[in-house]
């Protein structure tokens, strides 16, 4: 019996994977549906009223990261991304508070609180950078970078490529876009 708790081990992994593959399926569609990503993201396949593109999105970006095969390496970059923006949520938390102090909150910590997470972010982000200046923490960093340099002319600056890829991938995937409830919402409420 000693194959069972590897067994048991195998079924939970997949089930998380097929959990973690669904949900961020879910954002990359609800982002591309709100216009966050590329339209194209937000469509639905005509058939199974399911997020193809999305889905299909999420698996590449998993095939980009396991790419170099460490899985230390692929665990450093999450944490460094996660405490990277725990930092800005910090940080817009003490920015919000000095420029709006009057705004109702459902509940207050002192300021001291804020303060202490912050300097613990900014201190586990630069610690892997010095200790390791090549290491995961550099690459998180350009990997963030190279999403500025995408997201600032496609998104803030809406600047559109001329290429008919979303008529090719309606076609190949038999995708229609779907149909924003809130934004429907939002407009028969007005």
């Amino acid at each position: 019996m000693s194959w069972l708790m590897p067994a048991f081990v195998v079924v939970s992994t997949l089930g998380a994977a097929n959990g973690c593959l669904f949900s961020s399926a879910r954002l990359a569609y609800a982002a591309g549906r709100d216009q966050h990503f590329p339209s194209v993201l937000g469509f639905i396949n005509i058939r199974w009223l399911t997020p193809v593109p999305a889905t299909l999105f999420t698996i590449i970006i998993a095939l980009i990261l396991i790419i170099p095969g460490d899985l230390g390496l692929l665990i450093d970059i999450f944490i460094f991304a996660s405490w990277l923006f725990y930092g800005w949520t910090t940080l817009s938390l003490l920015i919000l508070r000095y420029r709006e102090p009057n705004l109702p909150r459902p509940y207050k910590v002192p300021i001291v609180v804020p303060i202490i997470v912050l300097l613990a972010c900014v201190y586990l982000l630069l610690a892997p950078i010095i200790r390791d200046p090549a290491g995961s923490g550099s690459y998180t960093l350009l990997f963030l970078v190279i999403g500025l340099i995408v997201y600032v002319p496609a998104v803030a600056m809406n600047i559109r490529i001329p290429v008919q890829l979303t008529t090719f991938l309606q076609k190949l995937l038999y995708i229609v876009p779907s149909v924003n409830s809130n934004a429907d919402s939002d407009k028969t409420e007005h």
